[in-house]
C-alpha cells in the first residue's frame, strides 16, 4: 500500500491504517526471528525506496520512516548512501525548510529522527555517523531541529548517548568527523568540559530493537575523551584567528603542559598570519588579562600566576609593523586598555581606571611621535574599526593638542566612513569655530566628498553659537547634512526647527 501511494495511485485506507501496517511487518520480524525474515524486510524495505524518485514522494514516505529504520536499517543505509551519489529529491527537504513554526512542516526532522535510532546501534552507529557527517558538510540553514544537536550528545564527554562508548571509539569517532565536516572543530570544542553549555534531551531510541541506553562516564574516560578532543583540536588551527580565539577562552581550565602546548602551537601558527590576524589574537589576550584581573574576587577568575603566564605569551607575539602594537589602546570594544586594572569591588575603581587609561595612552602617543613612527599606519589599523578612541586622544595628546591639518588629513585617507577625523577636528577644535570655514575651503579645493564636507557641517553646527555655516551650503551638501540627527546650542534650537 506504501508503493501505490507513492506511485500516486488512490488509496481507500487511511494513514492510521497504513501505518499500524508497517508496525505488524516491525513485530512480526522482531517476535518471529527466523533466519529468513530480516533479509525478506530488507527486501521490502529496499523495494519500497527505490520507488522514490520526487521531493514530494521523500515527504510522504517521511511520516513512516522511523518505522522503516526499525524494519531495515540495512536497507536505509544503503538507500541514505545512494542519495549522495544519485540524488532524487531527499535534500531538498533539508535545503527547503519552513520557517512556519505553527503550520508549515518540515519533513526532514523524521529523517534525522531515523539516523538517531540507526546512532543508538553498534551495528549501524558508524554508517549513520558517516552519513550525518556528510550530510552537515553541506551546510545547510536549518530552521528547526539540526545535526548540530545530534553531534552534541554523540561528542558528550561525560555521558553516552550514542553506542560510541569507549575514549577510544570516541576519539576515532571526532577524528572522523574533523575529516568529514568542517563544523565539526566547533562541536568538538563545545564538547570539551570549559564550554559549560547544557544539553536537552536525549537521541531518539527504538521501540523494537535492542540499542545501548544512556550511561554516565567515569571521571577518568572523561578526561581522556577531552584530552583527544583538544589534541585534535590543535591539529587542526589552519591558522584561523576565530579558532585560535576560542581555544583561548579555554586554556584557564586546562592542566599546565597541555595549556604549554597550545601556547607553543599558537607562537608557530602567528607566524603564518598577517598582522591583522595577530593583532585580533593579540588584543583577545589583553582583553581575558583584564577581564579576570577586573573581577580579580570572581569565582571563575584565574590566579594571577596563570595571568602572568598569558603576559608572557602576550610578549612573545609580535606584529610585523610596529605600529600596530599600538591599536589595541584605541579599540572601541575594551572598556579599559589596562593590563593591570583596579578591581571593579575596590572604591573609586572607575576613577583610578580612566586615569590610568589616560596616563597611559598619553605616554603611548609620545613614544610613538618621539620614535618617529608612522601615524598613517596606526590610523590604518584603527579606521577598520567604524568607531574607536583614536581621534580624540589625538585631539588631546598629538602635537601637544594643537590643530593639525596634516593628521585631519591622515584620518580621512585611513578611513572612509570619516569619523575618526571628525571625532578628532570636532574635539581639537572645540568652541573655536573660526576654524571651520577654512578646513572646509580647504577639504572643498581637495576633492573630498560631498559626505565629509556634510560630517564637518554637522561638527560646526554642534559647536557655534552663530547661525551654523551649512545655512550658506549648496543644497545637495544640505540634503546630506539633514540625513543625520543634528545637535546644536540652545541658542540654535529655534533654528534646527525652521531648517528641517
Amino acid at each position: 500500500k506504501l508503493l501505490a501511494q507513492i506511485k500516486g495511485e488512490n488509496l481507500f485506507w487511511s494513514e492510521t491504517l497504513r501505518k499500524g501496517m508497517v508496525r505488524t511487518l516491525i513485530m512480526k520480524g522482531f517476535y518471529r526471528k527466523t533466519e529468513d525474515c530480516q533479509p525478506a524486510m530488507d527486501s521490502v524495505v529496499s523495494k519500497i525506496l527505490d520507488f522514490i524518485d520526487t521531493e514530494k514522494q521523500w515527504s510522504y514516505i517521511s511520516d513512516f520512516w522511523t518505522d522503516l529504520c526499525e524494519i531495515s536499517p540495512k536497507a536505509i543505509l544503503t538507500r541514505l548512501r545512494k542519495e549522495f551519489v544519485e540524488p532524487t529529491g531527499l535534500m531538498n527537504l533539508f535545503r527547503n525548510q519552513s520557517s512556519d513554526f505553527l503550520f508549515g512542516r518540515n519533513a526532514y526532522i523524521n529523517i534525522l529522527w531515523g539516523i538517531e535510532r540507526l546512532l543508538v546501534q553498534k551495528e549501524f552507529v558508524w554508517d549513520a555517523l558517516r552519513w550525518l557527517l556528510e550530510l552537515d558538510s553541506r551546510n545547510y540553514e536549518y530552521k528547526s531541529n539540526a545535526p548540530k544537536e545530534i553531534f552534541a550528545k554523540v561528542f558528550c564527554v561525560w555521558y553516552n548517548f550514542s553506542a560510541i562508548r569507549t575514549p577510544e571509539e570516541k576519539i576515532t569517532a571526532a577524528k572522523l568527523a574533523i575529516k568529514l565536516s568542517r563544523n565539526s572543530w566547533t562541536y568538538l570544542y563545545e564538547a570539551i568540559p570549559h564550554h559549560g553549555g547544557s544539553m536537552v534531551g536525549e537521541l531518539s531510541v527504538p521501540k523494537y530493537r535492542d540499542y545501548t541506553v544512556k550511561e554516565a562516564v567515569t571521571v577518568g574516560d572523561m578526561q581522556t575523551v577531552s584530552s583527544g578532543y583538544i589534541k585534535i583540536l590543535l591539529d587542526n588551527m589552519d591558522f584561523s584567528v576565530e579558532r585560535w580565539n576560542e581555544m583561548l577562552k579555554a586554556t584557564d581550565a586546562f592542566q599546565p603542559e597541555l595549556k604549554q602546548n597550545v601556547f607553543d602551537r599558537l607562537l608557530y601558527e602567528v607566524t603564518q598570519m598577517d598582522d591583522y590576524e595577530i593583532v585580533d589574537i593579540k588584543n583577545n589576550i589583553i582583553d581575558m588579562i583584564y577581564r579576570h584581573r577586573f573581577f580579580a574576587s570572581s569565582s571563575w577568575s584565574m590566579p594571577e600566576k596563570q595571568l602572568q603566564e598569558y603576559e608572557h605569551l602576550l610578549d612573545e607575539i609580535h606584529t610585523s609593523q610596529i605600529e600596530y602594537e599600538y591599536g589595541y589602546l584605541f579599540s572601541g570594544n575594551t572598556e579599559y586598555p589596562l593590563l593591570h586594572p583596579v578591581p571593579y569591588e575596590t572604591e573609586g575603581e572607575k576613577k583610578s581606571n580612566s586615569r590610568a587609561t589616560e596616563k597611559l595612552i598619553q605616554e603611548k602617543l609620545i613614544e610613538l611621535q618621539s620614535k618617529g613612527y608612522r601615524l598613517e599606519i596606526l590610523a590604518e589599523l584603527c579606521g577598520k574599526e567604524q568607531y574607536n578612541f583614536l581621534g580624540r586622544y589625538l585631539a588631546k595628546y598629538w602635537k601637544e593638542g594643537k590643530w593639525d591639518f596634516e593628521t585631519f588629513e591622515i584620518l580621512l585617507k585611513a578611513q572612509p566612513s570619516s569619523n575618526m577625523a571628525i571625532d578628532y577636528m570636532s574635539s581639537v577644535v572645540g568652541e573655536e569655530v573660526s576654524l571651520y570655514p577654512g578646513i572646509i575651503s580647504k577639504i572643498k579645493q581637495l576633492g573630498y566628498s560631498d559626505e565629509i564636507i556634510a560630517g564637518i557641517y554637522r561638527s560646526e553646527a554642534f559647536s557655534t553659537k552663530n547661525i551654523p555655516l551649512i545655512s550658506g551650503a549648496p543644497d545637495r551638501i544640505k540634503v546630506l547634512f539633514w540625513e543625520l540627527p543634528v545637535s546644536c546650542k540652545e541658542v540654535n534650537a529655534r533654528w534646527i526647527v525652521n531648517e528641517s
